[in-house]
């Protein structure tokens, strides 16, 4: 046992290895000692919501600087909250958000190690967390003042949790799950309409070993602690900025139903560009945008409407409204965008979960626009083979995981959980949400818990072949 807290002591050590290195090449490093106010990584600067909200609070006790309403996005509290007492430990400094973030992911490999034990042994437990430190994305995500890191810990210990529920049915291991699920909903609203899904998902999973009596007591916890936690903050929000939303959210589904106006040239540009991205998709289409990422939703939904600054900010007809109101206006402008063409927005959906499950580079972005103006000196045929090797190689991840689903789909008491958590997550962000990849990373420790299966699986049949 002591050996396996070595090894996973030293996962943690390689975390932040990694961690450094990224911060080295980015230059994030140099900003460690810099004072919030003087900030010039841009998500760590005191305009940045997040951290916006984290010194409002310290220094007013409100999120919005003691004024009328949010100045930029409305977000969830918890991020801001763990930011705020941070500061008041170490100060206002840059340095300070990097060492919570680099906490929350030691916390998380800590706990997907836990989890995956509840899976494999023999050592394959630690192949999820190690894959999280090495192509999980997550380490860039220290630098960034985001509550990235922070989902990513919510989450894994929700799932945790709950399988702890399930095996024990002590109701600490329940609080604890749906404690941390209710905090996960607070910063990614797009989860909230998974609740009712947990809910019934835990009632099925117990019913067979508890009296209905037990089952009820349990269900009515479960709704009280979600409702403790979620809705508290949607009758703040009521209250402070008179909406009962978590978060801003019209801007997201506006972006996600503006695709429905699409013409045939952007869509085929768009599809290619998240297949096999710009560089080769300009080579083989010719209505492809030359040297420019083709559109992925409309700009000036953002560019006009949405990034300006001020609680009161204009519209495009002209009238002077609160950020909440442009947010409501957004949500009823979607609706009727899906109204109109609800089979497209369906089928454009399509791209989301592309984009969403998409691979990205050791800083965390998009490949995309890979080689696009750049490294002019490679061969146009050495740039288009190392694109495709770098996507077929993802490709095959998403392969392994996929297969470790099937052999699996219909063991629901133990594979379940994990089943609900993949689909639904990528259902409502390739609806609901612009989808970016980083998105993923939530649930990119559950993937990684499949692609160890599948290679568990294969690797039997192999040895057994011989």
């Amino acid at each position: 046992m002591n050996s396996d807290y070595y090894v996973i002591s030293g996962i943690v050590v390689l975390a932040l290895v990694v961690a450094l290195v990224v911060a080295l090449e980015t230059g994030a490093i140099s900003d460690i000692f810099t004072p919030i106010a003087k900030a010039t990584t841009g998500s760590a600067s005191p305009q940045h919501s997040q951290v916006r909200e984290a010194v409002s609070f310290l220094n007013t006790g409100t999120f919005n600087n003691g004024g009328p309403g949010y100045t930029g996005m409305q977000r969830g509290p918890v991020y801001p909250l763990v930011l705020a007492a941070v500061f008041s430990l170490f100060g206002l400094y840059v340095g300070a958000i990097h060492i919570i973030n680099f906490l929350f992911l030691a916390l998380a490999i800590v706990f997907l190690w836990r989890l995956s034990k509840q899976y494999f042994k023999g050592g394959w437990e630690f192949i999820p967390p190690l894959a999280l430190v090495l192509v999980g994305r997550a380490t860039a995500r220290v630098w960034v003042a985001s509550y990235e890191t922070l989902t990513l810990f919510l989450s894994i210990l929700a799932i945790f949790a709950f399988l702890e529920y399930r095996s024990t049915g002590k109701t600490v291991w329940l609080v604890t799950g749906t404690a941390a699920f209710s905090l996960w909903v607070l910063e990614k609203p797009a989860a909230f309409y998974f609740i009712p899904v947990i809910l019934v998902f835990l009632v099925l999973w117990r019913r067979p070993y508890a009296s209905p009596k037990k089952v009820l007591t349990h269900s009515l916890i479960f709704l009280f602690v979600t409702a403790a936690f979620i809705g508290s903050w949607s009758l703040r929000n009521h209250r402070v900025i008179d909406t009962w939303q978590l978060g801003s959210g019209g801007h997201a589904v506006l972006l996600s139903s503006s695709q429905v106006d699409f013409n045939r040239e952007e869509l085929v540009s768009l599809g290619l560009s998240l297949s096999v991205g710009d560089f080769i998709g300009s080579r083989i289409y010719k209505h492809y945008p030359q040297n420019a990422k083709p559109k992925a939703w409309d700009p000036s939904i953002l560019d006009d409407r949405w990034y300006q600054q001020g609680w009161y900010v204009k519209d495009i007809d002209g009238s002077i409204i609160t950020k909440t109101e442009l947010d409501k206006r957004m949500y009823a402008e979607a609706v009727q965008n899906i109204k109109r063409r609800p089979m497209k927005f369906l089928l454009t959906g399509i791209f989301k979960f592309m984009r969403l499950n998409a691979p990205e580079n050791h800083r965390g972005q998009e490949i995309t626009h890979l080689f696009v103006g750049t490294y002019l000196e490679i061969p146009t045929a050495v740039k288009a083979a190392i694109i495709l090797f770098i996507r077929i190689i993802w490709f095959m991840f998403l392969v392994v995981v996929l297969y470790a689903m099937i052999k699996h789909i219909r063991d629901w008491s133990t594979w379940g959980i994990l089943f609900l958590v993949i689909f639904y997550y990528n259902g409502a962000h390739a609806l609901l949400t612009h989808a970016l990849a980083r998105y993923i990373l939530v649930i990119l420790p559950f993937y990684f818990i499949f692609f160890t299966e599948g290679v568990r699986i294969l690797y039997g049949k192999y040895t057994e072949a011989r």
